[in-house]
């Protein structure tokens, strides 16, 4: 099963020898809508209890929900189930994955853990997780003195972008405490693009994209580097150059 996109049920637990069978496991949920998806409702998945002496618990199954964007107040839970008693092992927890294009007003509790507590269950996902993800794509109409930095926001995640843009450096790694942009806050996914000027000729430069979560914790993309173009040479009649190469009067 895939933590990002998760469709399989739980699996049962043990019956220690019962006649009437072990607890089943969480069942599967998938929801797909192309617009906005209102949720105020508790969702469970969870795997059942153990009934029998010694019998352990069930996994929990799985969540999936795609959407562009998500409202409301709901609990989600992939939980796996308890143990008759505490010599038999927990379920382990399932998966709850939510593929988001906008990140809207929405209070969502998520929880997929393992049950039991002497011999507990697995912990099991939740996806994307409260930060988004960030990528660094290559710099675009490069002259000598600007440059276009190009990047996406990829997966959103539960808490909210407050600012995004561009960090760059003639030294690697640029940190958002040098040369930055700030295209501001973002809801949705997809590119951008910052503007960057002010730039040396024939010098390498590295660029890195980033987020802000919250407005404390900045989040980098995959380093790029590019070269602006070589300064070109004016020829003075009244003053005296050194250069190696040839050149021509016209």
């Amino acid at each position: 099963d895939s933590t990002t996109t998760p469709v399989n049920i739980g699996s049962g637990g043990g019956d220690d020898g019962g006649v009437t069978g072990g607890p089943a496991g969480g069942g599967a949920i998938k929801l797909t809508s192309g617009g906005t998806t209102t949720i105020n409702a508790n969702i469970s998945v969870n795997g059942n209890n153990a009934s029998n002496t010694n019998g352990g618990g069930a996994s929990g199954g799985s969540i999936y929900i795609i959407t562009n964007t998500l409202a409301g107040t709901a609990t989600l839970s992939a939980n796996g189930g308890n143990p008759q008693t505490a010599n038999a092992g927990g379920g382990g927890g399932g998966r709850i994955s939510i593929d988001l294009s906008c990140n809207n007003n929405f209070n969502f509790t998520l929880s997929a853990t393992g049950g039991g507590t002497t011999y507990p269950g697995a912990e099991g996902s939740l996806y994307p997780g409260d930060n988004s993800t960030v990528s660094t794509q290559a710099a675009t109409d490069i002259s000598k003195i600007a440059a276009t930095g190009n990047g996406s926001v990829d997966e959103m995640g539960f808490k909210s972008i407050t600012q995004h843009g561009h960090v760059w450096s003639t030294s690697p790694t640029p940190t958002i405490s040098g040369l930055h942009s700030e295209l501001g806050a973002r809801a949705c996914s997809g590119s951008f693009s910052s503007p960057i000027d002010s730039l040396t000729g024939g010098t390498i430069y590295y660029i890195r994209s980033y987020i802000t979560i919250d407005g404390d914790t900045t989040i980098y993309g995959d380093e790029e580097q590019f070269t602006t173009s070589a300064a070109k040479y004016r020829f003075n009649p009244g003053g005296y150059y050194k250069f190696k190469g040839s050149f021509k009067f016209y």
